[in-house]
């Protein structure tokens, strides 16, 4: 049904919005979809803002954290794998990590972390209604999906003062940090959808140097500012218009 849908777009030459390059090239190279424009997320700054200013958490209590469905393809086992291989790391220092969310792995990931011992460490959150205030008190907020179509969390981390570590996975978070805060590249580590091994002991790496290093990239309002400018309602709205006006 899908790809009758995408032949039948693609015969009328409908316009279709793509949320990242990479949806973009896919829909060109498989369906022949070529009357597309990149329009990306925005973000409700406002609504961010308001949801936490009664955070009732110390400033950047968390040193890690991860957000997401507990899906396979959030490649939250990336991460807890990546924990797993510095135990002995996280316990030595008393990092303090955060997995907000739910799904059907939680079961067998926290099966891991108990396993290597470091459950005093790594705290399952649940699906929270409002996770803002969680990121707000992050220092890194860690994305280790095996695809995204944009990565928004992205967006709403960076917005709320966090580092972002993240896979160069097809397409979106990849893409946010080459073209927006190139200044937070050395953070990004191999897609686990080609090499998961790989992307397991890069992350590992990356999990020790920032905790050691502490390396410095923006500052808070530098971010905000950035996310501001780039993925705002306003802008969003105008793109699409111009688009469909065209």
């Amino acid at each position: 049904m899908i790809k009758l849908t995408y032949s039948f777009i693609s015969l009328i030459n409908a316009k279709v919005i793509c949320v990242s390059q990479g949806v973009k090239n896919d829909l060109s190279l498989l369906y022949k979809i070529k009357n597309c424009r990149v329009i990306n997320n925005f973000i409700d700054h406002q609504d961010l803002d308001k949801k936490t200013q009664n955070n009732s958490h110390n400033d950047r209590v968390f040193d890690y954290i991860f957000v997401g469905r507990l899906t396979k393809v959030k490649g939250c086992d990336v991460l807890i794998d990546a924990l797993c291989d510095r135990s002995v790391f996280i316990k030595d220092n008393n990092i303090n990590i955060a997995i907000i969310g739910d799904g059907d792995e939680r079961k067998k990931l926290q099966g891991k972390i108990e396993k290597f011992g470091i459950s005093s460490f790594v705290s399952f959150k649940g699906e929270c209604e409002n996770p803002y205030v969680y990121m707000k008190s992050a220092k890194y907020i860690i994305v280790p999906s095996y695809a995204e179509g944009f990565g928004l969390v992205v967006l709403e981390g960076l917005y709320l003062g966090a580092d972002i570590i993240y896979s160069k996975c097809d397409f979106g978070p990849r893409e946010i940090i080459d073209n927006y805060f190139s200044e937070q590249k050395k953070l990004g580590f191999s897609d686990p959808s080609l090499n998961r091994i790989e992307s397991v002991a890069e992350l590992s790496s990356i999990i020790k140097y920032t905790f050691n290093s502490r390396p410095f990239f923006l500052s808070h309002e530098k971010k905000k500012e950035r996310v501001c400018k780039y993925f705002n309602k306003a802008k969003v709205a105008s793109d699409i218009c111009k688009f469909l006006n065209d």
